[in-house]
């Protein structure tokens, strides 16, 4: 198993109520993820690539845990919900990956150009 704090990095205030977060890649496809917004709160399975999930946070801070024979996982922060429980999306979303073995997520590398026909 492999665990990292994922920073939401998109403007939210110090105290927060939930970070909205956005499964963008999983290696195998058929790995799994989990994530939690403080050391004792329950965990959230992130089960599905693109689905929205509003995860409990009181700091724009969260846990991620690779599970099983996941080898790295892509995520991003597209919004937070503020304490008067206001939905506030990222102005800029940024996705973070983490691989098994790291102990810090990391930008994703670049995308290759498209092969020569």
């Amino acid at each position: 198993m492999t665990r990292a704090t994922f920073h939401c990095d998109c403007g939210a205030d110090p105290e927060i109520r939930s970070i909205r977060l956005s499964l963008v890649s999983i290696n195998p496809p058929y790995g799994a993820v989990r994530v939690r917004g403080a050391a004792d709160a329950p965990w959230t399975p992130l089960d599905r690539i693109a689905k929205p999930t509003d995860v409990a946070a009181a700091t724009p801070y969260v846990e991620v845990e690779l599970l099983d024979q996941t080898r790295s996982c892509t995520l991003a922060c597209i919004g937070w919900t503020a304490s008067d429980g206001t939905l506030r999306p990222c102005p800029e979303i940024k996705e973070m990956t983490l691989k098994a073995g790291d102990t810090r997520f990391r930008e994703p590398p670049p995308q290759r150009p498209p092969r020569p026909a």
